[in-house]
């Protein structure tokens, strides 16, 4: 039976197509409006391998494998999901550092202080450590993990906002890109529409040199 498209947008591709996602569980892949471009284990091997292949027009999204996750067995009662509705909240930005961009697909996260990309991005970036450069650390449910803060430029739909604190994670184990609130929601009201499967970046009339129209 074919999966009911509700919302058919580039933004919405991941969720519309997980049975082309599923065989790059726990992969690193870059598609187009239509497919699968290139896959690697590792954000930055995808990212060499891009280049190789010359390609072009791609968004980058890291596979979860919690996205395919199978019926469990909890006491003698089965559960398939705790979430009844299967929609990942993501949507395609475009990120600019100091020497490339990338487009890839971001969690949009109302409950994250600030935007955070994993180690592979900012080095594809351009990003670098400073030799002596003091790391801060962060904590959450499964440990800590440490980052150092950079600046960098999001493109969101047609607008575009410079100086975005942005949290630059320093391990390989961490695979998460998220939007949160800082200078981001500032600059949209961002909504979630679920039962639409969409999310709605409406451009603030607010005066500041951060946002380029």
């Amino acid at each position: 039976m074919n999966k009911r498209i509700i919302n058919d947008s580039i933004h919405n591709w991941v969720n519309n197509n997980r049975e082309l996602l599923a065989p790059y569980k726990g992969q690193w892949v870059a598609h187009n409006a239509n497919e699968v471009v290139a896959n690697a284990p590792t954000g930055s091997a995808l990212v060499q391998s891009i280049k190789e292949k010359k390609i072009t027009n791609y968004t980058i999204v890291f596979v979860h494998p919690t996205w395919f996750a199978k019926p469990v067995r909890f006491l003698p009662i089965r559960f398939k999901t705790l979430k009844k509705h299967e929609w990942t909240p993501n949507y395609e930005v475009t990120i600019a550092g100091a020497a490339q961009s990338q487009t890839v697909e971001m969690l949009i996260d109302s409950g994250a202080d600030m935007c955070l990309i994993p180690k592979w991005l900012g080095e594809s970036l351009g990003l670098a450590v400073s030799m002596g450069e003091i790391m801060q650390e962060a904590f959450g449910i499964g440990g800590s993990v440490k980052y150092v803060m950079r600046n960098l430029t999001y493109t969101i739909n047609s607008t575009t906002i410079t100086e975005v604190p942005t949290a630059w994670v320093q391990t390989d184990e961490v695979s998460d890109i998220i939007i949160g609130r800082e200078v981001i929601f500032d600059a949209f009201d961002v909504e979630f529409k679920q039962a639409d499967e969409m999310i709605v970046f409406k451009k603030r009339e607010v005066i500041t040199n951060k946002i380029n129209h």
